[in-house]
């Protein structure tokens, strides 16, 4: 990550919203430390460098276990800590977060939380909408396979869509399908009304928030020996897999590199006064 005082500050004001942060001075302290500076004092000193062209901007790589030390410091510890640092992570590097999630020990069972791309009338309207049609439809989730739809961060309209969603009935455990036709109907009666559909539902969270997910790029380099259609076609799908995920509990996706199983979910709302689920499964249960 080339450090820069409006990524700093882009990122500060996003951690600060999270639950258990601490004070702004002390968020200021722990982000130095997680970027290797003795303190803040030190790190503002490298930005007044950069802005009188005295140093150049440079490259820094994170310090997981200095950035939850400090936490603690402050008396942030526990899933709040554990949650920050993850978020910090993740707005600093990336996929990368993603890719290296195996050398994170100390995040198992974080979850990446990025409140701040919507408002909480859009998390409310969102969570009435999944409450008329989890009790219509008779669901207990329904799932959005992002990793089937190459393209999902640049498309503007998915008229599709329906082609990649999934639901898990009342009355099933975690067994994923697609809509019959009573839900069908019922999902209609709904849109009747004045109501947006399920797959409106899905196309709005999915484009109001997918800035916030990894980007999950896709492999550059399609099999060369023994050209195979499909073999292509897979080489060509992200190397995230990636599912968005509507349920009673929020709004989430879970996300893990296809060459690591181990993931770290990305909360985008929490509904009412649920707390997050912590599932260390690396797919959607």
């Amino acid at each position: 990550m080339i450090l820069l005082d409006k990524f700093y500050r882009e990122t500060k004001s996003i951690l600060l919203k999270l639950p258990g942060a601490p004070s702004s001075s002390r968020m200021a302290e722990f982000m130095a430390a997680s970027w290797g500076f003795r303190d803040h004092q030190e790190l503002r000193a490298y930005f007044e460098n950069i802005e009188t062209c005295a140093a150049l901007p440079e490259h820094f790589d994170s310090d997981d276990e200095a950035g939850l030390a400090k936490l603690a410091e402050f008396g942030c510890q526990g899933w709040p800590a554990k949650d920050i640092l993850a978020t910090f992570l993740a707005l600093n590097d990336g996929d990368l977060l993603w890719e290296m999630m195996d050398e994170y020990p100390l995040l198992e069972g974080a979850a990446v939380l990025r409140f701040d791309q919507t408002t909480d009338r859009w998390k409310d309207s969102m969570e009435a909408s999944w409450k008329r049609h989890s009790k219509a439809l008779g669901i207990n989730r329904v799932i959005l396979d992002l990793s089937s739809m190459p393209g999902w961060r640049q498309q503007i309209e998915f008229p599709d869509i329906g082609r990649h969603i999934s639901v898990i009935n009342e009355t099933a455990t975690d067994n994923c399908m697609e809509l019959n036709e009573d839900q069908f109907e019922a999902d209609r009666q709904i849109s009747d009304a004045g109501h947006p559909s399920l797959y409106d539902m899905m196309e709005n969270i999915l484009m109001m928030c997918r800035e916030a997910l990894p980007k999950g790029e896709t492999d550059p380099e399609p099999y060369e020996d023994d050209p195979d259609p499909e073999k292509d076609a897979n080489a060509a799908m992200s190397k995230m897999v990636q599912a968005l995920i509507v349920s009673h509990d929020g709004i989430w996706s879970y996300c893990h590199h296809y060459q690591n199983d181990v993931g770290a979910p990305v909360w985008l709302a929490i509904f009412e006064d649920g707390k997050i689920t912590r599932r260390k499964s690396s797919m959607p249960r």
